[in-house]
């Protein structure tokens, strides 16, 4: 008998045992076969070609501020129609003005984030100065989208939002940072229970400090245009951003600034990257103590957080099976430069070829910069010091040569037609024009140099300052 039971259970713990192999064998089976349809619809979607996002592409460009940045954010918005350089869109632009694809709509959100002391000495002051600095490029849906008298406009609309931290200790960086932007996502993306009936108001937010000033007009309703039909194709983008250009410690930083593009119409991505899994593994620290999803590196941060998930040498088996399949989400762009605290950039040496990408670069070295583009600017914050830059070394020699040339009994362009600069010259410098070139001798003044630079950067030749 006792034998007979004992086999009874060797046979019932083989067939449990052979059961759960054959439960996990199905399993498997299953997501290698979903894998597979998944893989053969990307493969048909590509064989036929690149196609538009059927959906429209809605764009939520926020402008998050405290109040020590309201003047900065001020003086930035009516920077957008008083240089050409940080024009929005065509209608703001030199040249014919040109209608908005029909399936782009962008709204202009200024995010205000402070105690609820502050907001109720400061909101309405501070609305009022935003709204009108804004007013140029608002109010304008009706014409920009076939109707209606409106004037011309660059957004569909423009709000004043605000969030409130409600722990003074908390209004502080990086905690209010992550406190603002994480409740903003919150808000801007469909809950888990109202999912199926409710249709996101924007596919994607595009997060723009007061610190980010635009080198390029048209950087709106054309740069962030691609930016944003690019990453709403098959396959989405969750982040689209920029890698540290000039990293502080150690060079591999791998994070992508918090200045980006951000999916906030797919809930894949809000709810299950950033809520299920970012906040839950990076926890509040003694380092960042109000909230959840900040403390990915000893600094802090949203954007450090979001990044590090992806990359974090402590991850489980489940996260890394996670990060294979969503990995590809997550794009480094040049639309956007993230200089950080840098102090030599400068936005002919970012631009570099003429077909480059960077329409806008997040770097605190400019605050005090009005026109990024002068570089006599007495805001930069190393005005005054030698120009190191190759392009500044190519120009001065090239100078030389053309002083050379100008010296010679009869004068000679032979030697200076022959440099690789000569070509960038506009065709219509008269005789005396380039007397007035060569007077400047082998160290011309910044604004020249900085114009002969524009000729190799620039996609159209400007003026020279003498002209």
């Amino acid at each position: 008998m006792l034998l007979f039971v004992s086999s009874l259970l060797h046979y019932t713990r083989r067939h449990r045992l052979r059961s759960e192999a054959e439960r996990r064998e199905r399993q498997r089976h299953r997501a290698l076969r979903t894998d597979l349809q998944r893989l053969q619809a990307e493969l048909a979607q590509r064989a036929a070609g690149p196609t538009a996002p059927t959906a429209p592409l809605r764009l939520a460009l926020v402008r998050p501020f405290t109040s020590a940045q309201v003047e900065l954010l001020e003086r930035r918005t009516r920077e957008w129609w008083q240089l050409e350089h940080a024009a929005p869109c065509a209608w703001c632009s030199a040249g014919a003005a040109a209608d908005p694809p029909a399936d782009w709509h962008a709204e202009l959100i200024f995010y205000y984030s402070a105690t609820r002391e502050q907001h109720a000495a400061t909101d309405a002051a501070v609305r009022r100065r935003l709204l009108a600095a804004a007013a140029l490029h608002a109010s304008g849906a009706a014409h920009r989208h076939g109707g209606g008298d409106r004037a011309p406009s660059c957004f569909d609309a423009v709000h004043f939002w605000v969030h409130t931290v409600d722990d003074a200790r908390a209004d502080c960086h990086p905690d209010a940072s992550c406190l603002a932007f994480y409740a903003l996502l919150s808000r801007l993306t469909p809950s888990v229970a109202d999912r199926p009936r409710t249709v996101p108001r924007y596919s994607h937010l595009f997060w723009m400090e007061p610190d980010v000033v635009p080198i390029r007009p048209r950087w709106l309703d054309r740069s962030l245009y691609r930016l944003v039909q690019q990453a709403a194709a098959p396959e989405a983008a969750w982040l689209v951003g920029s890698v540290s250009h000039d990293p502080v410690g150690d060079y591999r930083d791998y994070h992508l600034n918090g200045n980006a593009l951000y999916a906030v119409g797919q809930p894949a991505f809000v709810h299950d990257y950033v809520q299920q899994r970012v906040m839950r593994k990076y926890a509040r620290t003694a380092r960042v103590p109000f909230v959840d999803g900040c403390s990915g590196t000893s600094y802090g941060g949203f954007d450090v957080s979001l990044s590090r998930y992806l990359y974090d040498a402590n991850m489980t088996r489940d996260e890394w099976a996670y990060v294979q399949r969503t990995l590809h989400r997550f794009r480094a762009t040049e639309v956007v430069v993230n200089m950080g605290n840098g102090k030599r950039w400068r936005p002919w040496q970012l631009i570099g070829d003429a077909d480059a990408a960077v329409a806008l670069v997040h770097g605190k070295a400019a605050n005090a910069v009005r026109d990024v583009w002068d570089p006599d600017d007495p805001g930069w914050p190393d005005a005054g010091e030698a120009e190191t830059a190759p392009e500044m070394q190519d120009v001065q020699r090239f100078l030389e040569v053309l002083l050379q040339a100008m010296q010679t009994q009869p004068p000679s362009m032979s030697a200076a037609s022959d440099d690789p600069l000569w070509k960038h010259l506009p065709a219509c410098l008269s005789d005396n024009d380039l007397a007035t070139l060569v007077r400047y001798g082998a160290f011309p003044p910044p604004a020249l140099r900085a114009w002969i630079a524009r000729q190799t950067r620039q996609e159209r030749p400007l003026p020279p300052p003498f002209a």
